[in-house]
């Protein structure tokens, strides 16, 4: 293990109370409900056709799956009629699990990707250090700091991968993944 500096060490400390007050904003479920409830917003709001949820559901996306269920139960106790695409699934539904799509998805780890981007940036700003560093410099970068943090606090996120999560949301790459998550057509 490398030595640190006391002010590097000390910076770390600072960095480690960042990430227990943004912690439990970071999980996968805390990504899931947000994502939740923006997709029953513009599906609510009309800005999103119920066959587009409808079609991300069967696709496996478990998130689509659960608003439709949501919204169904809601319409059950209005008087309103349900629109057929939506009765349709609903029929489908009660009889057949919801369709996953296998393995991890982006939704588990968006949140906590961004939370550590911000800390990224946060530290690279509050020490004046390089977002991240040639890897046989010894000089601490905010990748390198943020990293060692987050290992500190039981979260085995290397600097390599803390370095592609920053370049990620620098360059775009983490939305552009989301998006695709998101049914709009």
């Amino acid at each position: 293990m490398k030595r640190q500096s006391f002010e590097e060490a000390e910076a770390i400390l600072e960095i480690c109370a960042w990430i227990d007050r943004v912690e439990h904003m970071m999980t996968s479920e805390a990504a899931h409900d947000i994502l939740r409830k923006k997709i029953r917003e513009i599906v609510v709001d009309g800005k999103v056709p119920i066959g587009a949820v409808v079609q991300a559901a069967d696709r496996g996306l478990v998130d689509a799956d659960i608003i439709l269920r949501a919204i169904v139960a809601d319409m059950l106790d209005r008087p309103e009629a349900m629109p057929a695409e939506l009765r349709a699934w609903a029929r489908k539904a009660i009889v057949n699990a919801p369709a996953m799509s296998p393995g991890r998805s982006s939704v588990d780890t968006f949140q906590r990707d961004l939370g550590i981007a911000a800390i990224v940036s946060l530290t690279s700003q509050r020490w004046n250090v390089p977002v991240n560093r040639n890897r046989s410099s010894k000089r601490p970068s905010a990748c390198s700091m943020v990293s060692a943090a987050l290992v500190n606090r039981k979260h085995n996120v290397g600097e390599a991968h803390v370095e592609r999560i920053a370049r990620s949301y620098a360059n775009g790459g983490i939305a552009k993944k989301l998006s695709a998550l998101i049914p709009l057509q």
